[in-house]
């Protein structure tokens, strides 16, 4: 990313082009928050870092050495130094994005397995399972409010942070642990499946993904997981979505079409009857009384 931005709402950074801050093996270029307006554009450069980018909000197309990608809330973007990048808005509400600029100085083994990943970026997208974007609000806010031993935080929220990336990007790899039916940890077996529903909740459709993601039969999944919880495990993941929903329409400026669009549903108005089933209101009632609920406290 650089310096040529048109239709900026607001930008947080700390900028460390002319002299980059060196901290635990990484070298860091740019750390911060901006938003773009509609029309909004960063136009293409050539990136001198890698970059991982952190959508908040809204929707855009990222290029990536000519091939463009649509992304929106919750997904993350990566490229590699020497890469030609460029960003635009694609929604009236603009977009939203966290982003990290950096690069490796010192080459423990550690480092040097991350530096491998990064130099050779397998893919451009993913999306975040809920950690990435927690990282990057607390990685903006140490280096903002520089609180107590805020470098050793810092260095340690980049470890995680780019740890965590390169996970998601090599999901596709992940080998998960189940044992057998029989085994007497199989109560281990429906933690593992209810874990990976609270971190994939925005992916799962329906009881097929998770079954086939695990190797089990549909019947076999349903029963296990209600056997453990005492929930039926589609109620879970229809609670836990609805969870995401409500966290999304309260904490972003996500409009109630692209927060059915990143929950997978095919209309905002099939989501609308959803969340008013099980939450009592439709999305914009729970949206007016949780800022009313918010300005009631600070007044």
């Amino acid at each position: 990313m650089d310096n040529r931005k048109n239709n900026k709402n607001f930008e947080f950074m700390k900028y460390f082009f002319n002299q980059p801050f060196k901290i635990g093996g990484y070298v860091v270029y740019q750390v911060g928050e901006t938003k773009l307006e509609k029309q909004g554009l960063i136009h293409s450069h050539v990136q001198i870092c890698n970059e991982i980018t952190c959508v908040l909000s809204g929707r855009g197309t990222f290029s990536v050495n000519g091939n463009k990608h649509k992304i929106s809330q919750g997904d993350i973007h990566l490229v590699s130094k020497g890469d030609i990048h460029e960003i635009k808005t694609d929604s009236s509400d603009g977009i939203r994005f966290a982003y990290l600029g950096f690069d490796f100085e010192d080459y423990d083994d550690v480092i040097h397995n991350l530096k491998s990943f990064y130099d050779r970026c397998p893919k451009n997208v993913v999306a975040d399972k809920g950690e990435i974007s927690t990282f990057f609000r607390m990685l903006i806010k140490e280096w903002y409010e520089e609180p107590e031993n805020h470098l050793m935080v810092i260095s340690s929220i980049l470890n995680c942070l780019l740890t965590y990336v390169k996970r998601l990007f090599e999901d596709g790899n992940e080998y998960v642990f189940l044992s057998k039916k029989a085994d007497p940890v199989v109560g281990g077996n429906a933690y593992t499946i209810l874990h990976y529903i609270d971190t994939n909740v925005i992916n799962i459709s329906n009881l097929k993904t998770i079954a086939e993601k695990f190797g089990y039969t549909e019947n076999y999944v349903s029963h296990l997981f209600k056997s453990k919880t005492g929930m039926s495990i589609k109620k879970y993941i229809m609670s836990e979505k609805m969870k995401l929903a409500a966290d999304i329409l309260v904490n972003t400026g996500c409009t109630i079409t692209e927060v059915a669009e990143r929950l997978g549903y095919s209309s905002s108005q099939s989501f609308s009857r959803m969340f008013r089933a099980n939450m009592g209101c439709s999305p914009s009632e729970f949206r007016q009384k949780s800022l009313k609920t918010t300005a009631l406290q600070y007044n």
